[in-house]
């Protein structure tokens, strides 16, 4: 069963390639990873070719990580002078 205060998303460090730098992606889709991947590495490592090892590489090393949702939903209901309630889901 899924939980819905949950969401499911792709994420790439590059400390799982045992580099120094300090770059994490969590996304909704692997391709958006690619993506700001391949955008990272020409912008900050001026790497702007990628090659299908490469891009195989990063895929094999993409991680599924569940993140919890946290709302804040607010009662604006005075009643009988009570104090506006404050549920977190």
């Amino acid at each position: 069963m899924m939980d819905a205060n949950r969401k499911q998303y792709k994420e790439l460090s590059r400390r799982d390639f045992r580099s120094d730098c300090g770059f994490m992606i969590r996304a909704e889709s692997s391709e958006e990873v690619m993506k700001v991947c391949q955008e990272h590495a020409c912008s900050t490592h001026g790497k702007c070719e990628s090659s299908s090892e490469g891009k195989e590489k990063i895929k094999s090393r993409m991680k599924d990580v569940w993140v919890w949702s946290h709302r804040a939903i607010f009662s604006s209901e005075k009643t009988s002078g009570r104090k506006a309630n404050l549920n977190i889901l």
